[in-house]
């Protein structure tokens, strides 16, 4: 169930009564599958949406979510704090995406949006392939490097192979 109301005449995305956390992604979700419900493909387009393309293996470009065509977003009548996580901005950049509630109520909105317009998947392994390449690696390799735990380990094999076996 959405987590918001849409107004096509008002041009709204209504915030649910009770509701104080949601996602952008989430409410681009919604409208898409309530575009597709009766007639509301008449109203004018709420969003566009950019990012989320690939530019390595593990590495996309952040989605980012505008509202377009004056549609505007209102939450719940009632004093609370919302925080609406990821990138949500008013096409154009220029106004707050959010309208003031109709009665007099103190809502405090909290746009969380990424700090970089890169997602990074890290794709490192899982536990027993981390354990392979790291405790599996030929300790030969660090010949030449001093000062790292790999030629400490080394130091280590040579230097007790010199201590005399007793029985």
């Amino acid at each position: 169930m959405a987590d918001v109301t849409f107004d096509g005449t008002a041009k709204l995305v209504i915030i649910n009564t009770g509701i104080t956390e949601v996602d952008s992604a989430d409410i681009y979700s919604w409208w898409k599958e309530w575009v597709l419900e009766s007639d509301n493909a008449k109203y004018l387009s709420a969003f566009r949406t950019t990012g989320g393309d690939p530019v390595s293996a593990q590495v996309r470009i952040s989605a980012y979510f505008f509202l377009t065509n004056g549609w505007k977003m209102r939450s719940w009548e009632g004093n609370h704090t919302l925080t609406v996580n990821g990138n949500l901005f008013v096409d154009g950049g220029a106004e707050f995406p959010f309208v003031p509630t109709i009665g007099n109520w103190t809502v405090l909105v909290t746009l969380q949006v990424s700090p970089q317009s890169q997602t990074v998947s890290t794709g490192i392994g899982t536990a027993e392939e981390v354990k392979e390449v790291v405790w599996g690696s030929d300790l030969d390799e660090y010949d030449t490097q001093d000062d790292t735990a790999g030629q400490d380990i080394k130091d280590i094999k040579r230097n007790t192979g010199l201590i005399p076996a007793t029985l």
